[in-house]
This record gives C-alpha cells, structure tokens and sequence, in this order.
C-alpha cells in the first residue's frame, strides 16, 4: 500500500512540473518572438530609410507580441487529487481488513491454515524486519537510494520465496494461499506500524512550559508509549499462537528448503 500511495504521489507531482514547464515556455515564446521583430526593424532601419508607408508596414508586421499573463492554477486540482487519494487508501484499507476478517474465519474453521508453524510465523515477520534493518545499515554507509531500494528488495523477496511456498503447500488453493498471504502481511505490517509509531514518538516543549514540567510530561509519555508497545507485541503474539496450526518450531533447514516433500513430511 505505501508503495501504491507513493506512486500515485509522485504521478501527481510529475503531472504539476510538467503543467509548469508548458506554463513557462508558453510565457517565454512571445517574448523572443518580440525581441525577433524589433532587431529586425532596427537593422531594416540602419541599412535603408524608409518611408513611412514602408515603417508602418514594418511595425505592422513585426510588432511584438505581448506576453500572456501568467495562468493561476486552480487551487480546487490538488484538493480533489488529495482527497482521491485518501478516498483510494480507504478503499485498500478496507478490503484489507475485510479479507483478514473472512481469512481468520476460514483458519478457526478448519477451510484455510494461516501459520504452519511458530518458525512460519517468524519468518513472515523477518521478512519485514530485515529489509528494514538492511535499509538502516545502507543508511549509516551511505549508499545511494537505488542501491539501498535493490538490497530490501532483493532480501525481502530472498525469504518470501519460502514464506509464499510453505503457504501455499499448507493450503494447496490459489485463493487460500492469495488470502492467507494478505492476512499475514497486513496483520505483520500493522504491527510494525504501530510499534515504530509508539517507538518514535515523542512530544517537543511547549512555549509556555517549564522545563520540569517538560520533563514530567516527556517521562509519562515515555512510559504511556512503552506500555503501548508491550500491549500490542503481546496481542501480536497472542494472534499468531491461536492461528498457528502446529505450536512448535521447525527447523530452519526444513523451511529453507526447494524439496516440497520434505517440508510437507516435516509438517506432519
């Protein structure tokens, strides 16, 4: 989703410079076309004078062309693309939470299998975790953003090649196996969310507040953000136990594994 917000974000930007640049160069061409008329009219001036039938005729055909006034852009375009895109992200939010909702209630009946495993569980996290750890050490060696881009990219999908091929063999359905997928990334990525949201937080001082008063309101607001922190790592957990269709971990060389067979006898 912030990929899909990200490019409609950059689409629109693109759009205004172009807009502008056409703006710009429709104000600049009468300009030259001017500066063009009255060098002519000088040298004809120079070489030959002329009479003033002949003038009148010269001004006649060169005059310069006035400049257009600058065209206003309508504040009202980036309101509604704003609230398009809003509306967009409502829509992805929604069908998210709607295919969770149906996906965990085929999982308690026994129709679909969310987690395999608590090491299928871990794995669906770290594929998260560790493209974002890798973005915080191209960060501090200050390799460019494309570089950084391919390097989580390329890890994420490294370990979600196996995360799609346990999914898909637990299921043994197309459409299971696209839900269960949907329902393991959202829940994943909701809880990444708010962890770093609460991780990050923190209030700045108040013009009027006192620095003691700053520091008691800074250290509650540290403890309110931790115990929010606890709170939803412990619902993360509970979710993923109640989900998860055998409770015990498997060994990473039977997950990290191209031998379907395999996988399926160590799941038994």
């Amino acid at each position: 989703m912030p990929r899909f917000i990200l490019m409609i974000i950059l689409s629109f930007s693109f759009f205004l410079l172009t807009c502008s640049a056409q703006e710009v160069a429709v104000q600049e061409q009468p300009t030259k076309k001017g500066v063009v008329a009255n060098q002519i009219q000088n040298r004809l001036a120079i070489e030959k004078p002329l009479g003033s039938t002949e003038v009148k005729r010269i001004n006649k055909t060169h005059q310069p062309i006035k400049a257009q006034e600058p065209k206003l852009l309508d504040s009202s375009e980036p309101s509604k693309m704003d609230e398009n895109k809003k509306q967009i992200a409502k829509y992805i939010i929604i069908t998210l939470f709607l295919i969770s909702v149906v996906t965990v209630c085929l999982h308690f009946s026994g129709k679909l299998i969310l987690y395999n495993d608590y090491t299928d569980a871990a794995m669906t996290i770290a594929s998260i975790l560790a493209p974002l750890a890798a973005l915080l050490v191209c960060a501090f060696l200050d390799l460019s953003s494309d570089s950084s881009m391919m390097i989580c990219f390329l890890l994420f999908l490294s370990i979600f090649i196996f995360v799609f091929k346990m999914t898909h063999i637990i299921n043994n359905n197309v459409v299971f196996t696209v839900m269960a997928l949907t329902t393991k990334y959202t829940i994943s990525l909701l809880y990444v969310v708010l962890f770093l949201i609460f991780f990050c937080s923190g209030s700045q001082r108040k013009p009027d507040e006192s620095s003691v008063a700053f520091e008691l309101r800074k250290q509650r607001e540290q403890i309110q953000n931790k115990a929010w922190q606890v709170a939803i790592t412990a619902l993360f957990i509970a979710f993923v136990h109640n989900t998860t269709k055998i409770k015990t971990w498997s060994p990473l060389a039977d997950y990290f594994v191209l031998n379907f067979k395999r996988i399926n006898e160590s799941s038994n």
